[in-house]
């Protein structure tokens, strides 16, 4: 059984502790990438990255048992990954939200040059449509 312990926000990115392992699962805040090495165990990920271009979402779910820290991603298709039971749900709530947060302006970040690039592109098919017409005008 998962339980996480440790909640981190850092100027680097944010990370979770397991009981049993310090950093098992990191947001790179530059790249919105989720990195996630959870050690020994069945139920457990290493090596796995979950791409910003996935678009995970960090969700704090509630049940009898108690609350759990979970990590949705998929573009077509939401998947869910179980990080965990959380020791304490407040600091879960602050941390998935942090999370969130830091992802969302990775993804405007994204956007904002994607539609700078289209922006140039479309500035320069019109320059080249304009130097086309020119010897039809004259």
């Amino acid at each position: 059984m998962k339980t996480i312990v440790g909640y981190h926000d850092t100027d680097r990115g944010l990370f979770l502790d397991l009981a049993e392992q310090i950093a098992t699962l990191a947001v790179n805040r530059k790249t919105g990438d989720v990195l996630l090495d959870e050690g020994a165990g069945d139920d457990r990920i290493n090596s796995a990255a979950i791409l910003i271009r996935d678009l995970p979402r960090f969700v704090l779910t509630h049940s009898e048992a108690g609350a759990r820290m979970q990590v949705e991603y998929g573009v077509l298709s939401r998947r869910k990954y179980d990080l965990g039971s959380v020791d304490n749900p407040e600091a879960a709530r602050a941390w998935g939200h942090a999370a969130n947060l830091a992802l969302d302006k990775v993804r405007l970040a994204i956007e904002l040059q994607r539609g700078a690039v289209e922006s140039d592109s479309m500035s320069h098919a019109s320059e080249v449509e304009a130097d086309d017409l020119s010897h039809v005008q004259g």
